[in-house]
């Protein structure tokens, strides 16, 4: 046994050793264990006592004439405890340091055990001893030990989301909702038919709403009909869960919400469990909302919403017909070598067949209000524009030229500022280009930028 307890010294040295690199971990340094990690450091050692006391391990080792040292284990287990708040990496080496000395007791009972029911040379000290409780008591102390310091490696790392970042998941959710039953209206009033915007999981307006105030990428899904009459969006929990069992020992909410503007919530302990649309109701998205969305995220393209009215001229001045358009001709009225302006409101590259918009929106909007501006823009009557790729709008920059704005544009096209949306995006970031400097850059989607629509191909 001499052996043994070498290998115990030894064992605790090199654990003192690699908890110093946890100590200054900075990745643990500023995340204390939870309280399930604390839970099993504080349960192991008292269980270990209580299946010794039962199994009658204690009087075994009285009679091998070992000396007790329980209060000095008591004080030395209580200091590793509380030291083990600095950070989760102590903490599970604590809890796995106890957990080998319990595992190595509960090994102890059962072979003493073994040796006493099957009377293999007894020695001296397992005489008296009691197989019936000694195997028993290991085994249960072995199975517990286990699953205790299992534990403390399955929340290592475990950070669920909590109190401010919960609401601020919620109120993202409600404020998606109530955009989606702001825009079905502007569709209505239009077009007589309600319907909802189709977005995607990597359409960067799921960044603008979920990923800017977490910690944690969102974990949506969401679904549409064929008619796009219906969503629903499913909130899933945006962090992992501790592997099984574990998992059952904690809980995460989980959304779901649909066109009724009603939002529902459970709670689950599986990263992708989904909350049925049958659950309990959380929240609503009243009249409020969706008036406050709809002049956070809609009211800025509303201008692009009214048609442009077409002139039809006739007699001699009747000009060329326009690419796309059937249903009239327009007139030209200015060109400024390969640029041509018609009476539409459109300018025309014949170098390239683009057409553009005579002018930009007015205003500062970000990308993504700049995006559904160019989409729904009416000019020339057509209902088929674009936001432009940062190369279109590099190819239409002049060096020498400036529009009335000082701007290096063909002057047919009146932009208000330098800065124009274009439709690339990495993340949370957009391209635009700027007609003053004539250089691409990036800026972050909610900042603003002008909108140019353009419409490809005569």
């Amino acid at each position: 046994m001499g052996d043994t307890e070498v290998m115990k010294k030894k064992y605790i040295y090199i654990m003192s050793l690699f908890s110093m690199f946890f100590l200054v971990n900075p990745v643990m340094a500023n995340q204390p264990p939870g309280p399930q990690m604390l839970l099993s450091e504080i349960l192991i050692l008292p269980i270990m006592a209580l299946f010794s006391i039962m199994g009658g391990a204690y009087a075994v080792m009285k009679l091998r004439g070992k000396k007790s040292s329980g209060l000095k284990t008591f004080l030395v287990a209580i200091l590793a405890i509380i030291f083990s708040g600095i950070n989760e990496g102590f903490g599970v080496l604590v809890a796995i340091t106890f957990g080998i000395f319990a595992i190595l007791r509960g090994l102890q009972m059962f072979f003493w055990g073994i040796r006493s029911l099957f009377k293999l040379k007894k020695p001296e000290h397992l005489i008296e001893a009691n197989p019936w409780r000694l195997i028993p008591s290991g085994v249960l102390l072995i199975f517990i030990t286990i699953f205790l310091s299992g534990m403390a490696v399955a929340f290592f790392g475990y950070w669920p989301l909590r109190g401010t970042e919960i609401n601020s998941r919620e109120e993202s959710l409600k404020e998606f909702v109530a955009y989606q039953l702001a825009y079905a209206q502007l569709q209505k009033a239009e077009s007589g038919q309600r319907s909802f915007e189709r977005v995607t999981q990597k359409d960067p307006l799921i960044y603008e709403f979920f990923h800017h105030s977490w910690r944690k990428k969102a974990n949506v899904r969401l679904e549409y009909d064929k008619d796009g009459k219906h969503f629903m969006i499913y909130m899933l929990p945006s962090t992992r869960f501790p592997f099984f069992p574990y998992n059952h020992l904690t809980s995460q909410p989980s959304y779901f919400g649909d066109e009724t503007g009603k939002i529902r919530m459970i709670y689950v302990n599986s990263k992708d469990s989904i909350c049925p649309a049958d659950a309990p109701i959380v929240m609503s998205v009243g009249k409020k909302e969706i008036q406050k969305a709809f002049s956070k995220f809609l009211q800025d393209i509303m201008v692009s919403r009214v048609p442009e009215k077409i002139k039809n001229v006739r007699g001699k001045d009747r000009g060329e017909k326009v690419a796309g358009s059937t249903d009239y001709q327009s007139r030209k009225i200015a060109q400024d070598d390969r640029f041509v302006a018609y009476d539409n409101g459109t300018v025309m590259d014949i170098e390239t067949g683009l057409m553009w918009a005579d002018k930009d929106n007015g205003k500062g909007i970000n990308w993504h209000n700049a995006k559904r501006y160019c989409r729904r823009y009416k000019g020339g009557g057509y209902n088929d524009w674009r936001m432009p790729t940062i190369d279109e709008l590099e190819n239409i920059y002049e060096k020498i030229k400036k529009n009335r704005n000082g701007y290096h544009i063909t002057p047919l096209i009146g932009i208000s500022s330098g800065g124009i949306w274009a439709s690339e995006t990495r993340g949370p970031e957009g391209s635009y280009y700027h007609f003053g400097s004539g250089k691409q850059n990036w800026a972050i989607l909610s900042n603003s930028r002008r909108a140019l629509p353009v419409h490809s191909g005569r």
